[in-house]
């Protein structure tokens, strides 16, 4: 019988698969480009993360100054990522099959039989030459529903975004849930039945046990245990400047002279770093963390840079007990995130 020389064409054997052309490398891949610059920030490791994608703004000579709320922070080298490899050409083979539709459709799957090296095919299937498999299609994957998490009563108050100082609900929110703690303290000498004799808990905080509940969320920071506590909240956020309510009773600001205070800073919540390293700190006194005097004992990494005081740039006066910088205890900054910018001044 006459068969179609069409047909015969289609069934036409490549003895081996053409081989796609390789890809010259591009010229940057080559080596890795290497820039300097001034780049406007906040801290040093963020810009060296940031800088290579071109988004960051800069501060060189010609630049204008930095955003508010940024620094300039000087010779910069950032790494230029190297261009990807460009994908592996599909491998092409021949396959045993029906028709090349039906060949194409399933050979992705490693199921088909091959005719590479001229194998004969079983008896009713021909050998198709270098044939490009499709894409094997795949369900999209169940994504897990989103669940809300409240760690203790501060995380329904206060915004987990550290560093931002923003609270997450409004100020009246805020005032309100304070305000409820101190006024459902229990009478003189009650007790709850999960703490220990002479101390309670405050609601919304069952494993907290202290002696004065009021204490909490009062505006002055009880820097030992068991008020700055993870349990309690860290005194309900009284230990660290961005969770501190300033209108609380002693509104975060008592100053040299009142009747009371110091009280600090000594800042142990994760969510308002940079937090103190409790066991490597061990400050004695931790009320003079925080307090606005650069003490030389406490100005270590571990002890956040005596909670910022020994700083011009992070010793904030709102705060500060004593005066920033006074000549008793004068700045002596060590912070590598303020010593090494571009405009850092002693």
């Amino acid at each position: 019988c006459d068969i179609p020389i069409a047909f015969l064409e289609q069934m036409r054997v490549t003895p081996t698969p053409t081989v796609t052309p390789t890809v010259a490398p591009s010229q940057t891949s080559l080596a890795s480009a290497m820039s300097t610059q001034n780049y406007c920030g906040t801290s040093l490791p963020s810009i060296r993360e940031k800088c290579a994608s071109g988004t960051l703004n800069t501060c060189n000579d010609v630049d204008g100054p930095c955003p508010q709320g940024t620094f300039c922070w000087g010779n910069i080298e950032c790494q230029v990522p190297e261009d990807p490899p460009p994908p592996a050409a599909p491998t092409l083979q021949n396959y045993c099959g029906t028709s090349l539709a039906s060949i194409k459709a399933s050979c992705a799957s490693g199921a088909l039989p091959t005719c590479n090296d001229g194998e004969p095919c079983a008896s009713g299937t021909y050998c198709w030459g270098n044939v490009e498999c499709d894409a094997i299609e795949t369900d999209a994957p169940t994504v897990s529903p989103n669940k809300e998490t409240i760690q203790s009563f501060l995380d329904s108050f206060f915004s987990t975004n550290t560093g931002s100082g923003t609270s997450s609900a409004s100020q009246n929110e805020v005032e309100a849930g304070v305000q409820d703690v101190q006024n459902s303290v229990p009478a003189q000498g009650a007790t709850d039945n999960k703490c220990p004799e002479g101390t309670s808990t405050a609601p919304g905080l069952p494993n907290c046990c202290v002696p004065d509940p009021s204490f909490l969320g009062d505006g002055a920071c009880d820097a030992h245990a068991p008020y700055n506590t993870a349990d309690c909240g860290y005194d309900l956020g009284d230990c660290c400047r961005d969770s501190c309510d300033p209108s609380s009773p002693f509104g975060c600001n008592a100053k040299e002279g009142d009747a009371y205070g110091p009280f600090g800073y000594y800042c142990l919540d994760p969510r308002h770093g940079p937090s103190i390293d409790e066991g490597a700190c061990a400050a004695e006194n931790r009320e003079w963390v925080g307090d606005g005097g650069c003490d030389p004992e406490y100005n270590t990494a571990e002890c956040g840079w005596d909670g910022g005081d020994c700083c011009r740039q992070s010793c904030d006066p709102s705060f500060a007990y004593y005066e920033c910088g006074r000549e008793a205890q004068p700045f002596d900054c060590k912070d590598p995130d303020i010593i090494y910018r571009a405009d850092y001044v002693p």
